[in-house]
């Protein structure tokens, strides 16, 4: 009951307190939509879009180029050199992590394809 109380008759606590870094306009817009006076509350998704188009601008659309490293597969008869190929995969993604214009998809997301048999999307040969 008492979160039910707060939500009716206290005001949020201010955006900009919880994320300095977030542009004012964005902050004004988030207080204007919690504001408890349903009049003078957004009367329209236009009203609202029409103060966040300056946030628009803000969102870059410079491609980011990435890479994930697939895991390296044992292909020795003896199964006590998996560790190799982890090991190589991991030390790639390392190297490449240190490439500050590439972003390098983690190691933890690039394991859930250990031991699939799935060729990659490309060309006819699947490789693109």
């Amino acid at each position: 009951m008492g979160i039910v109380y707060s939500i009716l008759n206290k005001d949020s606590e201010p955006l900009l307190s919880l994320r300095p870094d977030i542009p004012r306009h964005i902050e004004q817009a988030v207080a204007k939509a919690l504001v408890k006076d349903p009049a003078r509350r957004y009367q329209s998704a236009q009203e609202l879009i029409r103060d966040l188009k300056p946030a628009a601008a803000l969102v870059s659309t410079k491609a980011e180029k990435s890479i994930v490293v697939l895991p390296f597969e044992n292909l020795s008869p003896d199964p006590d050199n998996a560790f190799f190929a982890d090991g190589l995969t991991e030390e790639l993604i390392a190297e490449l992590s240190k490439v500050r214009a590439l972003r390098v998809i983690s190691r933890t997301s690039a394991m859930l394809f250990k031991g699939a048999k799935k060729s990659a999307p490309g060309k006819s040969n699947g490789i693109s």
